[in-house]
Order: structure tokens, then C-alpha cells, then sequence
């Protein structure tokens, strides 16, 4: 795998840009919390410390597994994760985009911003023709940023995820490059009107 020169990508209400060590305090101050940990994969940790914070920002840092790992800053601080990656299949022509945000930052349009600038990025810089993200069906929030940004619903694989000790469905959403183009204009512009 190559790795992926991460750029500073700026909008609005956040921006997206490489992990520094010094983003460990904020990441796990943000990251150590049980709406957070609930809405992703079990390799997430709960309790989320320090040293697991030290250890992703050197991973991110150091990576060269073909990835691509955001910080998200929101006023001056980092206070969540956006990641593309090619899927498990090895297919480079498209990407999975995985992400979370501190609770304190919900609600505010600050994710649907940073999927929006990823997207830009992914399309144009990395040349895929298609992005893919899933979400647990009882993660509402995250499927409305994922709607907001132009993703359509492909498919709800229902009872296929265990977490917190229940089932729940997995909303797998999909983009195409064409619609990410068509949306992204009109996205873009209701950001600098809120702003």
C-alpha cells in the first residue's frame, strides 16, 4: 500500500487535516464516551485513554496502509476521526469512509461538512468512482449526514450487527462520483450560507 499525503482541507464549521501529538488530550477527552463508542466497530475502545489516543495519532502519523486518516478540528481543537480505506476486497476504485465526532459537535452540521469535504477529496485526489459507508441501524444521526451528502440507502442488512449486547441493522449507503458532482455544489453552498 502507498501511503496517502494528508492535505488541510477547510471549511466553515471544521477542518480536516493530519494528526499532530499534540491532538492526543482533545481526542480522548472527545473519544472516551459511551455515545461515541456505541456507534462504531468493537476495535474502538471503551474506556478510550490517553495512551489509545497517542497510539491512533502515531498510527495515523506514521501510516502507510493506504488509508487515509482525518483529524477533525473544530475550534482549534481535534474533536473527531474521518478515515477513507479501500475495502478488505483490495478494489482501489472505490473507498469506505468511516467517522465519528464529539458529542459536544453534534447537531451543529459539522460532520455532514467534514464528509463533505472528504468526498471532494477522495473524488478528485484519489480517483475513485464510488464510496461506501455503513452505519447501525439505531445510529439515525449518522444516517441523516450520510443522506445529507448525497448517499442513497442500498441496503439495511437487518439483525447483522451485535454491539452493547443487542442487535441492531446495518445501513450500508452508497455515492457515485457523478452524484457526488451534482450534489457537492448545492451542499457547499448551503455551508457558506450558514456561516
Amino acid at each position: 500500500m502507498t501511503r496517502i499525503d494528508i492535505p488541510i482541507l477547510t471549511g466553515a464549521r471544521c477542518t480536516l487535516r493530519g494528526y499532530r501529538p499534540d491532538d492526543a488530550p482533545s481526542l480522548a477527552a472527545h473519544a472516551d464516551n459511551r455515545a461515541i463508542w456505541r456507534n462504531l466497530l468493537d476495535i474502538f475502545p471503551s474506556p478510550y485513554t490517553l495512551a489509545d489516543a497517542e497510539r491512533w495519532v502515531n498510527h495515523c502519523q506514521t501510516n502507510d496502509d493506504g488509508q487515509a486518516h482525518f483529524a477533525i478540528e473544530v475550534e482549534g481543537a481535534c474533536a473527531g476521526n474521518f478515515t477513507l480505506r479501500p475495502p478488505d476486497s483490495g478494489n482501489q476504485d472505490f473507498l469506505e469512509l468511516g467517522y465519528w465526532l464529539g458529542e459536544a459537535h453534534w447537531g451543529r452540521g459539522v460532520m455532514t461538512e467534514a464528509v463533505a469535504l472528504g468526498m471532494d477529496f477522495a473524488f478528485a485526489q484519489l480517483d475513485c468512482r464510488r464510496i461506501e459507508a455503513r452505519a447501525y441501524g439505531w445510529a439515525v444521526g449518522s444516517q441523516r449526514v450520510l443522506e445529507k451528502c448525497g448517499f442513497t440507502l442500498e441496503g439495511r442488512l437487518r439483525n447483522r450487527m451485535f454491539k452493547d449486547g443487542e442487535l441492531t441493522d446495518q445501513c450500508v449507503y452508497g455515492i457515485l462520483r457523478c452524484e457526488w458532482l451534482a450534489r457537492k455544489y448545492q451542499l457547499h453552498a448551503t455551508f457558506a450560507a450558514a456561516s
